[in-house]
C-alpha cells in the first residue's frame, strides 16, 4: 500500500509568509528534520531557519496538499512552488526558468545556483540577448559531455 505524500510550506510565524515548499511522506515530522538539519546546513533555507530559531520563534508547518504517489507529489510540489512564486513569495528552495516549451524546477545547492546565475548574467551582458537559466545548464552539460567523449577517445587510443 502506498503512503500518502504531504506537500507543505514552512512559514515564518511572525508574518505567516512561506519561505520553503517541500514534499514528504513524514508529514509534520519533516519540520523537525528541517530544524535540526539547519544547524549545520549551508542553504538559504537553513540560514533562514537558524535566524528564526535565533529570534526565538519556530517555523510553522502548513499542509498544502496530500497526494497518493511520489510522482503526484513531485507534480504537486512544482505546481505549489509556481503558484507561490506567481503570488510574489520569495521561496528559498527554487530555481525557476522557462524555456519556450516547458517550465523547469530544479533543486540545487546555493553555491551552484549562484554560479549558474552569475554565468547567465555574464552571457546576457555579453550578448545582449535573453539567456535563460536552462540555456546555461544545457550549455554546461553539452561541454561536459564533449569533454567526457574526448577523454574516452584518448583512453581508447592508448
Amino acid at each position: 500500500m502506498n503512503k500518502a505524500w504531504t506537500i507543505y510550506a514552512i512559514k515564518d510565524p511572525r508574518t505567516m509568509r512561506p519561505g520553503y515548499v517541500g514534499m514528504s511522506e513524514l508529514g509534520k515530522a519533516r519540520l523537525g528534520q528541517h530544524c535540526s538539519g539547519a544547524a549545520s546546513g549551508s542553504t538559504k533555507k537553513d540560514a533562514w531557519i537558524r535566524e528564526l530559531i535565533g529570534d526565538g520563534v519556530r517555523p510553522v508547518f502548513e499542509e498544502l496538499e496530500i497526494v497518493k504517489s511520489k510522482s503526484g507529489a513531485v507534480s504537486a510540489e512544482i505546481r505549489w512552488i509556481k503558484k507561490l512564486i506567481r503570488d510574489g513569495e520569495n521561496l528559498m528552495n527554487h530555481q525557476h526558468s522557462k524555456s519556450m516549451h516547458r517550465s523547469y524546477y530544479l533543486r540545487m545547492p546555493d553555491d551552484v545556483d549562484a554560479a549558474l546565475e552569475a554565468e547567465r548574467i555574464r552571457r546576457v551582458e555579453e550578448t545582449k540577448d535573453n539567456v535563460t537559466f536552462t540555456d546555461v545548464v544545457l550549455d554546461i552539460i553539452k561541454r561536459g559531455l564533449a569533454s567526457l567523449n574526448r577523454s574516452r577517445k584518448r583512453k581508447a587510443s592508448k
